[in-house]
Order: C-alpha cells, then sequence, then structure tokens
C-alpha cells in the first residue's frame, strides 16, 4: 500500500478545515456550536473528524445517532438537512400537487429533543407549502398514520 504524497495530505487538511468552516456557517444553535467550539479550541482532531467527516447513514430503522454537535451526530443541523432531503425525495417521486394534496404527518414521543426535531421538520415542510399535521402531544409511532410518515429515531447519549 501505497503512502499518502504531501499533495494529497494537503488536500485531507483542507477538506477537513473547510468542514469545520462549513458546519459553523450553517449551524445556529448556541448550544451545538459551543461542542465543536471547544473541540477546535483543544485541538482535538480525532473528534471533530468523527463528528464532521462522515454523515449519519439512514438505514432500516431510520437515522441513529447520539445526539451532539457534527454531521454523524442527531443535532438541529442533521435534522434539517435530513428533512430538506426528505422533502425533495417526497416532491420527486409523488410531485408537488400530490404532496400539497395529502401532507405530511409529523409526531414525536418522549425520548429528548423529539419534539424539537418534529418542529424543525414541520417548518421544513411548511416553508414548502406542504400541509403539516402536527400531533400536539407525545404520541406512540402506531398512532401516526398517514400517506408520509415521518419517524426520526435517534439514542439517546
Amino acid at each position: 500500500m501505497a503512502s499518502m504524497g504531501q499533495s494529497e495530505c494537503n488536500l485531507v487538511d483542507l477538506c477537513f478545515k473547510m468542514k469545520v468552516n462549513n458546519f459553523f456557517v450553517d449551524l445556529k444553535n448556541p448550544k451545538t456550536r459551543s461542542e465543536i467550539e471547544e473541540l477546535v479550541k483543544a485541538n482535538n482532531q480525532k473528534d471533530l473528524k468523527a463528528r464532521l467527516m462522515e454523515r449519519m447513514e439512514f438505514g432500516t430503522a431510520g437515522l441513529r445517532s447520539r445526539m451532539g454537535a457534527g454531521y454523524s451526530m442527531m443535532n438541529d443541523l442533521t435534522i434539517i438537512q435530513t428533512a430538506q432531503g426528505f422533502l425533495s425525495y417526497l416532491k420527486e417521486h409523488f410531485g408537488d400537487a400530490q404532496l400539497n394534496k395529502n401532507g405530511i404527518c409529523l409526531g414525536f414521543d418522549a425520548r429528548h429533543n423529539s419534539q424539537r426535531f418534529a418542529h424543525l421538520t414541520a417548518n421544513i415542510f411548511l416553508r414548502a407549502n406542504v400541509k403539516v399535521y402536527l400531533f400536539r402531544q407525545i404520541t406512540p409511532t402506531p398512532f401516526v398514520v398517514s400517506d408520509y410518515i415521518v419517524i426520526i429515531l435517534y439514542n439517546q447519549c
């Protein structure tokens, strides 16, 4: 196996620095922002790379990750980005007319930040003029029945 050359190392370092900067630009939540700021201040590149160089993957159980700052963790930014991606997917596969006619149903459970994440998701769809049916109280997943169901799953720290 060949070792990485100087120009390849510089490219990786540049990519890493861009990821850190982009996260700061995109992030509005002060608590999550301070987590990354502390890691930058401590020059903790190992944790920064683990949080920023990879993304959560959507699997059969939905999104699963710890709460925290970074693209690989559950936070406001990753929920907003996921909702934007889901909105694009629904528009592409069902069309604006059907999506706007049917709307989307959102619920939340008792887990930490579940209600906040449901509200952030609802905002993305509302800004795209999609009707949102949002349960007002904690709702078990099986009660959420509609043409479109959003279940945001995560593991608490």
